[in-house]
């Protein structure tokens, strides 16, 4: 992974969402570039709380240990929960979610673990991962089943382009995964039970309005 120490792990509340970041890594394009020239992280979310926080100093050495990262996470959802960032009610809370710069499939090992120490503690916790959803074809099945073995609920995918060629001008995907890859991803991930939200832009050119004479 890129990037200080700091900024590998480290975790974001907002808008009553907590946003977890296991790497800075990515595959193609990261999603806030994608977003736009004119799209930044603020300096606060909120709660008096920054950005990101990072875990602490240690977040590196967390970060090459999936079991001691997976319980400090573990520690942030805890506590999150208990200053009541986190709402749940008697049927689902308030969705705890890996994503930030990089993209959290990279590091599915972690992002596992984690997942499962959250679960374990807070059972009724709802997972949910933000992925730009580069993955090949012939892996789909195993990424969707391992999320879903790990309690991973949520998906959310955003298809920055409407067409192949200019999906692969704005992501710059690696060689031999792309656009039809993501929407493979996308349908196997759905059909095999994970609730997705896949953002899209259209490719459909506004028509002109006509009046009539």
């Amino acid at each position: 992974a890129t990037g200080t120490a700091s900024e590998i792990s480290s975790t974001s509340v907002h808008k009553q969402c907590l946003y977890l970041a296991l790497t800075n890594e990515t595959v193609g394009l990261p999603l806030p570039q994608s977003v736009g020239p004119g799209f930044s992280m603020p300096p606060s979310v909120g709660y008096g709380l920054p950005a990101f926080e990072p875990l602490g100093p240690e977040a590196l050495l967390l970060s090459e240990d999936p079991a001691a990262l997976s319980d400090a996470l573990a520690d942030v959802v805890e506590d999150a929960w208990d200053r009541g960032f986190i709402k749940q009610d008697s049927m689902e809370s308030d969705p705890v979610t890996f994503a930030g710069f990089g993209d959290p499939l990279l590091r599915l090992p972690a992002l596992e673990a984690a997942a499962a120490a959250i679960k374990h503690r807070r059972h009724g916790a709802q997972l949910r991962v933000m992925t730009n959803g580069m993955v090949a074809a012939s892996e789909a099945l195993d990424v969707v089943q391992r999320l879903k073995g790990c309690g991973v609920k949520m998906l959310t995918v955003p298809l920055n382009a409407a067409t192949p060629p200019s999906y692969a001008k704005m992501m710059s995907p690696p060689d031999g995964v792309g656009f039809q890859d993501v929407v493979n991803f996308v349908g196997v991930a759905a059909e095999n039970g994970l609730s997705v939200e896949c953002t899209a832009v259209s490719g459909v050119p506004k028509q002109p309005k006509s009046t009539a004479k």
